[in-house]
């Protein structure tokens, strides 16, 4: 309970009006569609969206009205993906997708990623998916070609930080007072891993450039937080434990929900954060792991 001076000094506060930001209003959270999670309008990239996550999240988010760009190394995957994603799509869709190559370790090859969603959809693409990624599975000293680090450091953490320049410029340019940054991250990021070093190194720095980029950009609307994913049942999940399904079974009895997560699991997350009523959530690293970190 307050105490009647603390009360006292409150109640004489209340009535102080709050400062106004400096940047003009417009500029602000839209109100507009706060209590529905619809996206229709928007125009989203998701880089990686011929993958395993990223395709469920480009699905995730197309279902909802966004027009989504699937983007990745390979145009031809993209462009599957696309396919599988919408079999019937028509150039008269409410939401239309389509492929476009991005290799995220060049960043003229970002920029004109970027250019030529943005000339498809004559609009500025206000949610940027980073679902791409690679692992490096090694011990350190066991680790002689640079190649492999130097790759794993530019697809997973450098790529992340070009494709979030050349949208966020892109997006502060154009003042719509709207966007969303979605990087996807690993637990291992958080926990390290032995024979994970550069892996970990490539992810955990997604922490710090998140909680960067929010604070430069919250007054301006945009939000950016990281998923922090747990073990999902992936392509590259499948890949790391083909030749030792025991250490599967052993990580799955760690995981309190008793089971590996799904790629909609992620998805789903991911599109409440594309989303207008996720307004006020930024700078986070939110974990999506069936409690394994508890």
């Amino acid at each position: 309970m307050f105490s009647r001076s603390v009360f006292s000094r409150w109640q004489s506060t209340a009535a102080i009006p709050l400062r106004r930001c400096a940047l003009p209003p417009r500029r602000l959270f839209s109100s507009a569609g706060t209590s529905s999670d619809a996206l229709n309008g928007r125009i989203a990239l998701v880089i990686g969206g011929s993958g395993s996550i990223g395709k469920e999240i480009a699905r995730s988010l197309s279902s909802r009205g966004a027009s989504v760009a699937v983007a990745g190394r390979s145009k031809e995957r993209c462009d599957k993906a696309v396919a599988e994603i919408n079999p019937s799509q028509s150039s008269q869709s409410q939401s239309v997708l389509f492929g476009v190559e991005c290799d995220v370790t060049d960043s003229k090859s970002i920029t004109k990623c970027v250019e030529s969603v943005e000339a498809q959809y004559r609009k500025p693409i206000e949610i940027l998916v980073n679902a791409h990624g690679i692992v490096s599975d090694d011990l350190l000293i066991a680790t002689r070609d640079d190649t492999r680090i130097i790759q794993t450091i530019q697809t997973n953490l450098t790529g992340t930080i070009l494709a979030c320049r050349a949208v966020l410029r892109s997006l502060v340019r154009a003042g719509t007072g709207y966007g969303r940054v979605i990087n996807i991250g690993s637990v291992i990021g958080r926990t390290g891993g032995a024979g994970q070093s550069v892996y970990a190194a490539s992810k955990s720095g997604l922490h710090g450039l998140t909680r960067s980029l929010a604070a430069e950009y919250g007054s301006r609307g945009i939000t950016i937080n990281t998923i922090e994913a747990g073990y999902i049942d992936s392509g590259m999940t499948q890949s790391a434990f083909a030749a030792d399904p025991k250490r599967k079974d052993e990580i799955r009895r760690q995981i309190p929900i008793g089971r590996f997560g799904t790629p909609q699991d992620v998805a789903s997350l991911a599109a409440f954060l594309a989303s207008p009523t996720s307004q006020y959530i930024t700078g986070q690293i939110i974990g999506v792991d069936g409690g394994l970190r508890l």
